[in-house]
């Protein structure tokens, strides 16, 4: 009987290690899940980050009302847009370019519009200001923070501060309008960030910097909020990020307001032009 005694004590203690060891699993799932977020990659985003890092999400949170001004050749009208705890259906064609049919990614991330820009209510170009801002940000990341090309590690040169840029090594990328060329399917021909110090063309062969760094630590969200102006060959709109906190007040949330703009191309697509990385 004792036999048996022990053996059912022995088994029971096994028991109780291993749910033991489950909950402490799943506590540190929890706690790297909350500390190391990353972005939800759509069907539609994924051709944008086949290259890229993945980047802090830029869908908004569902929490605040919103106030749309739309300045166009008819004059403005504004417009209160209140939003609720619950997703409907004007928010989701918002934040999925796939749900809206006014217009789609091509294969770089540009925005292509289905049909003149004239015929885009509100809805439609908030909504496209939303696709293009995601795109945006996630072609930024990966020209300004980390690379997206294949580098030589072993082959590089320095600049007068002693950074080393590597050199680039993709096929047909040999010089720095190469880049450009790049980058600009995305972004407007106007807009060329910081890419000039991040890049650097010597003896037929370009070279990049790649200084990856830590995304801001308290950044949450973004959302195109409204548009301020509106003309035939750009639209201007408000984006609100939304953070968490700060380094001086970190459980105190917080936002800031900037302007996107989006230049319309002759091939009736959008591309990016004002713009500031959120995080």
């Amino acid at each position: 009987m004792n036999r048996y005694l022990s053996a059912f004590i022995a088994f029971s203690a096994v028991l109780c290690l291993s749910a033991g060891c489950g909950k402490k699993a799943s506590i540190a799932s929890s706690t790297l899940s909350s500390e190391t977020p990353t972005a939800p990659v759509s069907a539609a985003e994924e051709i944008i980050t086949q290259s890229a890092p993945l980047a802090p999400t830029t869908e908004a949170p569902q929490q605040q009302d919103t106030t749309a001004v739309v300045s166009g050749s008819a004059g403005s009208v504004e417009t209160t847009n209140s939003q609720s705890t619950e997703t409907d259906t004007e928010e989701e064609q918002q934040l999925d370019p796939l749900a809206n049919s006014a217009f789609s990614y091509d294969e770089s991330g540009a925005v292509v519009l289905k049909k003149d820009i004239s015929e885009l209510d509100e809805a439609e170009l908030l909504s496209a200001g939303q696709a293009l801002f995601q795109s945006a940000c996630r072609t930024e990341w990966s020209y300004t923070v980390g690379c997206p090309y294949e580098l030589d590690n072993d082959d590089f040169i320095e600049n007068d501060f002693g950074w080393q840029y590597h050199r680039i090594i993709t096929p047909g990328i040999s010089s720095y309008s190469d880049v450009l060329r790049d980058y600009h399917k995305v972004f407007s021909d106007t807009h060329e960030g910081q890419l000039a110090d991040l890049y650097i063309e010597k003896d037929g062969a370009v070279y990049a910097l790649s200084a990856a760094r830590g995304q801001d630590l308290y950044y949450t969200a973004s959302k195109v909020t409204s548009v301020k102006e509106r003309n035939m060959n750009e639209i201007v709109f408000s984006v609100e990020s939304f953070y968490s906190g700060s380094d001086m007040s970190p459980d105190t949330p917080t936002s800031k307001t900037n302007d996107f703009s989006a230049v319309i191309g002759s091939d009736n697509k959008l591309y990016a032009g004002q713009f500031v990385l959120p995080y």
